[in-house]
Protein backbone atom coordinates (compact mmCIF):
# COMPACT_ATOMS: atom_id res chain seq x y z
CA UNK A 1 0.00 0.00 0.00
CA UNK A 2 1.19 3.48 -0.86
CA UNK A 3 2.31 6.03 2.04
CA UNK A 4 -0.42 8.33 2.05
CA UNK A 5 -0.07 10.71 5.11
CA UNK A 6 2.29 12.59 3.15
CA UNK A 7 1.56 14.63 -0.37
CA UNK A 8 4.88 16.62 -0.44
CA UNK A 9 8.38 15.91 0.91
CA UNK A 10 10.76 18.73 1.81
CA UNK A 11 14.09 17.97 2.06
CA UNK A 12 17.13 20.01 1.20
CA UNK A 13 15.08 22.63 -0.33
CA UNK A 14 13.66 20.04 -2.93
CA UNK A 15 10.23 19.50 -3.68
CA UNK A 16 9.11 15.69 -5.01
CA UNK A 17 5.76 13.90 -5.05
CA UNK A 18 6.24 10.79 -2.58
CA UNK A 19 3.95 8.34 -5.33
CA UNK A 20 6.44 9.72 -7.87
CA UNK A 21 8.69 6.91 -6.14
CA UNK A 22 6.03 3.99 -5.80
CA UNK A 23 7.06 4.03 -2.03
CA UNK A 24 5.45 1.36 -0.63
CA UNK A 25 4.63 0.92 3.32
CA UNK A 26 6.47 -2.83 3.37
CA UNK A 27 7.14 -2.80 7.53
CA UNK A 28 7.24 -5.70 8.96
CA UNK A 29 7.48 -7.55 5.27
CA UNK A 30 10.31 -10.35 4.31
CA UNK A 31 13.23 -10.63 1.51
CA UNK A 32 14.58 -13.75 2.26
CA UNK A 33 16.37 -13.33 5.11
CA UNK A 34 15.43 -9.87 5.42
CA UNK A 35 13.09 -8.15 7.88
CA UNK A 36 11.56 -4.31 6.42
CA UNK A 37 12.48 -2.57 9.92
CA UNK A 38 12.10 1.17 8.78
CA UNK A 39 11.44 3.51 5.63
CA UNK A 40 12.92 6.08 5.12
CA UNK A 41 12.31 8.74 1.61
CA UNK A 42 14.45 11.13 0.37
CA UNK A 43 15.39 12.25 -3.22
CA UNK A 44 16.62 9.46 -4.92
CA UNK A 45 13.13 7.60 -3.82
CA UNK A 46 12.39 4.93 -1.03
CA UNK A 47 14.89 3.38 0.94
CA UNK A 48 14.45 0.53 3.65
CA UNK A 49 16.02 -0.44 6.66
CA UNK A 50 16.16 -4.65 6.84
CA UNK A 51 17.07 -6.96 9.45
CA UNK A 52 19.01 -9.74 8.22
CA UNK A 53 17.84 -13.07 10.51
CA UNK A 54 21.18 -13.25 11.98
CA UNK A 55 21.21 -9.42 13.31
CA UNK A 56 23.02 -7.22 10.59
CA UNK A 57 21.31 -3.80 9.24
CA UNK A 58 21.61 -2.77 6.15
CA UNK A 59 19.89 0.24 4.02
CA UNK A 60 18.48 -0.60 0.48
CA UNK A 61 16.42 0.74 -1.98
CA UNK A 62 13.28 -0.42 -3.76
CA UNK A 63 15.01 -1.63 -6.74
CA UNK A 64 16.81 -3.98 -4.98
CA UNK A 65 13.96 -5.59 -2.98
CA UNK A 66 11.65 -5.94 -6.02
CA UNK A 67 14.20 -7.63 -8.74
CA UNK A 68 15.25 -9.91 -5.51
CA UNK A 69 19.07 -8.85 -5.85
CA UNK A 70 19.77 -9.40 -1.60
CA UNK A 71 18.63 -12.47 -0.19
CA UNK A 72 21.43 -12.41 2.61
CA UNK A 73 23.69 -10.24 3.94
CA UNK A 74 27.46 -10.77 3.01
CA UNK A 75 28.30 -12.15 6.42
CA UNK A 76 25.63 -14.89 5.71
CA UNK A 77 26.72 -15.12 2.21
CA UNK A 78 29.93 -15.61 3.55
CA UNK A 79 28.85 -18.17 5.55
CA UNK A 80 26.94 -20.26 3.02
CA UNK A 81 29.69 -19.84 0.85
CA UNK A 82 31.88 -21.14 3.46
CA UNK A 83 29.45 -24.13 4.11
CA UNK A 84 28.53 -24.84 0.48
CA UNK A 85 32.97 -25.12 -0.16
CA UNK A 86 33.51 -27.31 3.13
CA UNK A 87 30.94 -29.73 1.49
CA UNK A 88 32.34 -29.61 -1.40
CA UNK A 89 35.87 -30.44 -0.41
CA UNK A 90 34.10 -33.43 1.59
CA UNK A 91 32.17 -34.24 -1.14
CA UNK A 92 35.36 -34.10 -3.61
CA UNK A 93 37.58 -36.05 -1.50
CA UNK A 94 34.90 -38.87 -1.09
CA UNK A 95 35.19 -38.69 -5.24
CA UNK A 96 38.93 -38.66 -5.32
CA UNK A 97 39.22 -41.41 -3.03
CA UNK A 98 36.36 -43.65 -5.03
CA UNK A 99 38.28 -42.33 -8.50
CA UNK A 100 41.81 -43.89 -6.89
CA UNK A 101 40.17 -47.08 -5.83
CA UNK A 102 38.45 -47.28 -9.00
CA UNK A 103 41.51 -46.67 -11.43
CA UNK A 104 43.43 -48.98 -9.02
CA UNK A 105 40.92 -51.66 -10.18
CA UNK A 106 41.53 -51.08 -13.64
CA UNK A 107 45.08 -50.85 -13.42
CA UNK A 108 45.26 -54.06 -11.68
CA UNK A 109 42.93 -56.03 -14.57
CA UNK A 110 44.87 -54.39 -17.52
CA UNK A 111 47.90 -55.93 -15.46
CA UNK A 112 46.41 -59.43 -15.51
CA UNK A 113 45.54 -59.22 -18.70
CA UNK A 114 48.13 -57.53 -20.66
CA UNK A 115 51.09 -57.93 -18.52
CA UNK A 116 52.81 -61.27 -19.05
CA UNK A 117 54.89 -60.51 -16.00
CA UNK A 118 52.23 -60.31 -13.80
CA UNK A 119 51.96 -63.49 -11.33
CA UNK A 120 48.29 -63.59 -12.49
CA UNK A 121 48.49 -63.32 -16.11
CA UNK A 122 48.02 -67.22 -16.72
CA UNK A 123 44.67 -66.62 -15.09
CA UNK A 124 43.94 -63.90 -17.13
CA UNK A 125 45.87 -62.66 -20.33
CA UNK A 126 46.99 -66.42 -20.82
CA UNK A 127 43.38 -67.29 -21.50
CA UNK A 128 42.74 -64.69 -24.10
CA UNK A 129 40.65 -62.15 -21.20
CA UNK A 130 41.56 -58.73 -22.14
CA UNK A 131 40.55 -55.38 -20.86
CA UNK A 132 38.20 -53.39 -23.62
CA UNK A 133 40.17 -51.55 -25.92
CA UNK A 134 38.00 -48.24 -25.09
CA UNK A 135 38.84 -48.51 -20.96
CA UNK A 136 42.69 -49.62 -21.90
CA UNK A 137 42.50 -45.74 -23.88
CA UNK A 138 40.45 -44.24 -21.97
CA UNK A 139 40.08 -44.86 -18.06
CA UNK A 140 38.12 -41.92 -17.54
CA UNK A 141 35.39 -43.80 -19.62
CA UNK A 142 36.00 -46.93 -16.87
CA UNK A 143 35.42 -44.60 -14.34
CA UNK A 144 32.29 -42.67 -15.60
CA UNK A 145 30.95 -46.15 -16.69
CA UNK A 146 31.46 -47.38 -13.10
CA UNK A 147 29.59 -44.44 -10.93
CA UNK A 148 26.69 -45.51 -13.85
CA UNK A 149 26.39 -49.19 -13.17
CA UNK A 150 26.17 -49.32 -9.35
CA UNK A 151 29.66 -48.22 -8.28
CA UNK A 152 30.07 -48.12 -3.83
CA UNK A 153 33.24 -48.60 -2.19
CA UNK A 154 32.21 -51.90 -0.48
CA UNK A 155 32.08 -54.19 -4.34
CA UNK A 156 34.18 -55.71 -6.13
CA UNK A 157 34.35 -55.91 -10.24
CA UNK A 158 32.89 -59.13 -11.55
CA UNK A 159 32.39 -60.44 -15.14
CA UNK A 160 29.86 -61.86 -15.76
CA UNK A 161 30.78 -64.69 -18.02
CA UNK A 162 34.42 -66.05 -17.09
CA UNK A 163 35.76 -66.97 -20.46
CA UNK A 164 35.27 -63.39 -21.26
CA UNK A 165 36.97 -59.99 -20.78
CA UNK A 166 36.16 -57.27 -18.89
CA UNK A 167 34.05 -54.70 -20.85
CA UNK A 168 31.11 -52.70 -20.13
CA UNK A 169 28.46 -55.62 -21.30
CA UNK A 170 30.26 -58.47 -19.49
CA UNK A 171 31.10 -56.19 -16.05
CA UNK A 172 29.27 -55.36 -12.95
CA UNK A 173 30.20 -54.10 -9.48
CA UNK A 174 29.12 -57.13 -6.62
CA UNK A 175 29.69 -58.34 -3.80
CA UNK A 176 32.75 -60.06 -2.48
CA UNK A 177 30.85 -63.00 -1.53
CA UNK A 178 28.89 -62.69 -4.38
CA UNK A 179 32.17 -63.07 -6.60
CA UNK A 180 33.86 -65.23 -4.83
CA UNK A 181 30.40 -67.90 -6.22
CA UNK A 182 31.11 -66.83 -9.81
CA UNK A 183 35.00 -68.25 -9.69
CA UNK A 184 35.70 -70.53 -12.52
CA UNK A 185 36.63 -73.54 -9.82
CA UNK A 186 33.06 -73.18 -8.93
CA UNK A 187 31.16 -72.96 -12.25
CA UNK A 188 33.28 -76.22 -13.67
CA UNK A 189 31.84 -77.85 -10.52
CA UNK A 190 28.27 -76.83 -11.70
CA UNK A 191 29.10 -78.63 -15.23
CA UNK A 192 30.80 -75.54 -16.98
CA UNK A 193 33.76 -75.65 -18.90
CA UNK A 194 37.44 -76.46 -17.38
CA UNK A 195 40.04 -74.02 -18.01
Amino acid sequence: MFVEDLDLVHRNDIEFDVFDYHCLDLLGERFGAFTVVHQTIDTTGAAYSLRCSCGVSLLQSIENLHEQRLWRCEFCERNAEFALQKALRRSLKKLRVGRVRILGILRGAIQRCHNPDCDAYGNYGARGIEVCEEWRQDPYSFYLWSLGNGYEDHLTLDRRDNYSGYEPTNCRWITNAENQRNRRVHQDRRGGTPA
